[in-house]
């Protein structure tokens, strides 16, 4: 149907001028349209990924802000467990079974397990001379016995040797060897308790 705007001077009716065609927009075509951009976009990301250099862990990250143990944790983790009983009286078995889990459960963290082996041994004999003569002593006597406890530990595992059960401290020790430790681990850390000796 016509429309009309109207009457020209002539008296005759003049149409409406006709609406431009504006052509529709095909949904299909922007979406194609769309995806065409992203590889671009996603080129640039990556470019800036690479300009970034990679990116780090948190395991990683962990292990950088961990590889440092100082002397007097090494003093209160490792050496105090290991003067805290003394051979030949009632019932040291099983407290020489304690302090080796007790030692096991405070070096099964990262911090220990990713320390320097040259920095560790260093922190081991400062920690030593923070103990008194007395003390030294007892630790000169007590450390072979603890440091075998927790190497025939690591030979039988995950059979745990009765003598942890029998001290109450299997749990203990069970949680320590399930946090990734590894008998290299121990090995590092046993080197630089056995110049103590």
């Amino acid at each position: 149907m016509s429309s009309f705007r109207g009457q020209g001077e002539n008296g005759q009716r003049v149409p409406e001028a006709a609406e431009p065609d504006v052509p529709e927009t095909d949904e299909a075509e922007m979406q194609e349209a769309f995806e065409a951009e992203e590889p671009e976009e996603q080129e640039e990301l990556e470019d800036s990924e690479e300009a970034e250099g990679p990116v780090e862990s948190p395991e990683e990250d962990e292990r950088k802000e961990t590889e440092s143990i100082t002397p007097d944790q090494i003093k209160k983790e490792i050496l105090e467990p290991a003067i805290s009983f003394h051979p030949g009286t009632a019932g040291s078995s099983l407290k020489q079974a304690q302090a080796a889990a007790e030692i096991m459960s405070n070096i099964s963290g990262p911090d220990y397990r990713y320390a320097d082996a040259e920095q560790l041994k260093q922190s081991m004999v400062t920690a030593f001379g923070m103990l008194s003569e007395e003390e030294q002593g007892w630790l000169k006597e007590n450390l072979p016995g603890v440091l075998a406890t927790v190497d025939e530990l690591f030979a039988s595992y995950p059979e745990i040797p009765g003598v942890f059960d029998d001290a109450g401290a299997e749990e203990l020790v069970e949680e320590a060897m399930q946090t990734n430790m590894t008998a290299e681990d121990w090995g590092k850390i046993k080197s630089a308790a056995e110049q103590l000796i």
